[in-house]
């Protein structure tokens, strides 16, 4: 594989992630290109909306999945998980809605994400996945091999999840409900329902 040379981000980590070990990864950043290799990006964001100095749909969006509630609490919420984006770089913010994260940005993202995996502390038990598309990705990650897992069922709809295992012996399982504001499990309460399941099972 060809690498692509773009930095990791360092991921946003709750004061009480420790307690859930529960890691959201989301598609990519929108923003100005100066933002590209902005390394502190992630945290920011997410800490200026807990701040409320900015305002968020797409992680909003996460929250009212997880938590089934109409309305955000993001300084509650956010501290109880770990977050990261799949993509390094930044989709320019003018393109929003007409692109999303190219094929580059992509390819870093595979090669980043099992160091990003192994280096989170404690390790993730459960990873929930916002985007089809970088779900798909984790196919060609190197050293993090995918193990198919019975589906989460709800309703009669099947959503498939599985199990990557790290070189170092490591385990992950994860699910994928989709983009926040995609057309898979449409609407948050949806992915409510299918967070619910995957998580609280043993």
């Amino acid at each position: 594989m060809t690498t692509i040379s773009m930095p990791s981000r360092f991921p946003w980590i709750g004061t009480n992630y420790h307690i859930s070990q529960i890691l959201i990864v989301g598609e990519s950043h929108y923003g100005s290109p100066e933002q590209s290799e902005d390394l502190n990006l992630t945290r920011n964001v997410i800490q200026n909306m807990i701040d409320g100095t900015a305002h968020h749909a797409a992680l909003q969006s996460i929250e009212r999945s997880f938590t089934g509630n109409s309305i955000c609490f993001p300084e509650k919420f956010w501290e109880t998980v770990a977050f990261i984006n799949f993509c390094p770089g930044i989709v320019d913010d003018s393109l929003a809605g007409r692109h999303s994260a190219t094929r580059s940005m992509i390819k870093a993202g595979v090669q980043l994400f099992p160091d990003t995996l192994l280096n989170l502390n404690p390790s993730p038990k459960k990873i929930v996945f916002f985007s089809k598309t970088t779900w798909e990705a984790t196919e060609t990650c190197i050293g993090l091999p995918y193990e198919p897992l019975l589906p989460v069922v709800v309703d009669g709809i099947s959503v498939d999840c599985g199990l990557f295992r790290s070189d170092k012996g490591i385990s992950f399982e994860a699910i994928n409900v989709g983009h926040p504001g995609g057309p898979f499990l449409g609407g948050a309460s949806l992915k409510h329902r299918f967070r619910l399941a995957f998580l609280n099972r043993l």
